[in-house]
């Protein structure tokens, strides 16, 4: 087969100096974009009664849904596969989600009746779930030119489409829920965002979609794709059944006070998700070199842990003063479900780092016996939970098979990306300890927490500095020099 044009990225070096650049796109983009996507949940926290506020992330959770059947898993293909792919295969991938997106979509206005009985919720939303279904043909249009766009490892202009749209998108929502417009909010909200988004990729990316259906050029991508498409709906089972069965189960208050436990606690992942996305296509093109993929997973663990076990444990250890003063005192009673779902959030440190090892590896069908599994201890726990209407004895058990699954993960991954897991965390750990124990102290003797709060971050970074000056060392050196620093003894990261 014959391919349009050499990738662009297709040595370490290359991929390391866009990753330098990237980065600071990417930065940028996570600060803005959840940063607005915080600040439009405080908000909704504060105007809306628990009732209503789960009915509103429930809607928000089947809208993810139907996304995530949508992408068809084409896109993370396109990302991994070392070939540029050619304008005939990205047309006959476009006719094939645009098929899959027409018998969802389909689907969707035939089963809405069915679908608001079994939610128990308002007929009057009959019509803004069905509208959910024509607004993400918008999505179907955006999937081809934005994975092409990270496949050249062009975050600046992903990070650009993404924030203005989720700005809009926040922007619309909060007017529209003010003025007392309810659900419909979201749609109307979510049609600006795409719309603008779709905007801009195409902008920076042209595309011309075609029809041409050819399975000749799908089957290449088919195996990566079906796989990583089964371990995404796997996943979404895990995250959000729970939330969507919570309605009808014990009422839309009860999901309410689970999906802002999760929104509050899972602050960190803002961080994760940045790290975890612009290593991915790192990965992939590092995959024959067990070493280097190590070394990658090594620095992706060591950043997660960094960041985000402060900003866990300020969530924790001071939630009973920031949740009144932020989100308001109506939600201190579900700080037991968010102290219960903090283990959770741990593990999801490691498995959104390792879990892009097994796919670049070719390990997709251990992959998806892995979440498999992960959906069956949560769905038995979270199922126990149900059953005695204990939303944290549920939050215990969905952290708990969380943990499991990190341990069976990272036996696995040792034998694909071998790296020393307990030296690459022990500096952010030993780090967490120094600052708890500060806090603790000037606790005691009654300083205020806005005082001890920046003393102990200040603790923390300090002991970080010295406990993990190699792997800050190496990460630099990576970004400033990435030809030099891809052949560098990757031993020097962990000692």
């Amino acid at each position: 087969m014959t391919y349009e044009q050499t990738d662009p990225a297709s040595t370490t070096g290359n991929i390391l100096s866009k990753m330098s650049r990237g980065l600071v796109a990417l930065v940028s983009r996570q600060i803005l974009y959840y940063g607005a996507l915080f600040f439009g949940n405080i908000f909704l926290a504060r105007a809306l009664a628990p009732e209503i506020y789960g009915i509103f992330v429930a809607m928000f959770a089947f809208q993810t849904m139907l996304t995530v059947f949508t992408d068809v898993g084409f896109g993370a293909a396109l990302i991994q596969r070392e070939q540029s792919p050619t304008q005939s295969e990205l047309a006959s991938l476009f006719s094939l989600q645009l098929i899959i997106y027409t018998l969802i979509a389909t689907g969707l206005w035939v089963g809405t009746p069915w679908i608001i009985r079994l939610a128990n919720i308002d007929v009057a939303a009959v019509p803004v779930i069905r509208a959910l279904g024509i607004v993400l043909l918008m999505a179907v249009l955006r999937a081809i030119p934005a994975m092409l766009l990270e496949r050249e490892l062009r975050f600046e202009v992903i990070a650009l489409a993404e924030v203005l749209g989720m700005l809009a998108y926040q922007v619309v929502v909060v007017i529209l829920v003010w003025a007392g417009y309810g659900l419909a909010s979201i749609v109307v909200a979510l049609a600006v965002r795409y719309t603008l988004d779709l905007a801009i990729i195409l902008r920076h990316r042209p595309w011309r979609p075609r029809l041409s259906l050819n399975f000749t050029h799908i089957f290449p991508y088919l195996r990566f794709s079906v796989g990583i498409q089964g371990v995404r709906l796997i996943s979404y089972i895990k995250d959000q059944l729970p939330l969507v069965l919570l309605v009808p189960v014990i009422g839309a208050a009860g999901a309410g006070i689970w999906g802002w436990s999760l929104f509050y606690i899972g602050i960190p992942v803002y961080f994760n998700r940045l790290v975890d996305r612009l290593v991915f296509p790192l990965y992939s093109r590092v995959q024959h070199n067990p070493e280097a993929m190590g070394t990658v997973a090594a620095m992706a663990i060591w950043l997660n842990f960094s960041v985000g076990l402060l900003v866990l444990f300020i969530l924790v250890r001071f939630a009973d003063l920031i949740v009144p003063l932020i989100y308001g005192a109506i939600w201190l009673t579900a700080l037991p479900v968010v102290y219960a779902l903090a283990p959770n959030m741990i593990g999801g440190f490691v498995t959104g780092s390792i879990f892009p090892v097994l796919f670049a590896a070719g390990q997709i069908h251990f992959a998806f016996r892995l979440i498999f599994i992960w959906v069956v201890l949560t769905v038995l726990g979270v199922g126990g939970g149900l059953i005695v209407g204990q939303l944290t004895g549920m939050a215990l058990a969905y952290s708990l098979a969380t943990l499991v699954i990190c341990v069976v993960l990272l036996r696995r991954s040792s034998f694909l990306a071998p790296f020393p897991f307990w030296r690459t965390v022990t500096g952010p750990v030993v780090a967490l300890i120094v600052a708890a124990t500060v806090t603790e102290l000037f606790m005691m003797i009654k300083t205020t927490w806005m005082f001890t709060l920046p003393l102990a971050a200040f603790f923390y970074a300090i002991s970080l500095l010295i406990l993990s000056r190699q792997m800050i060392y190496a990460i630099i050196t990576s970004l400033q020099y990435p030809t030099r620093s891809s052949r560098s003894d990757s031993s020097q990261v962990y000692s």
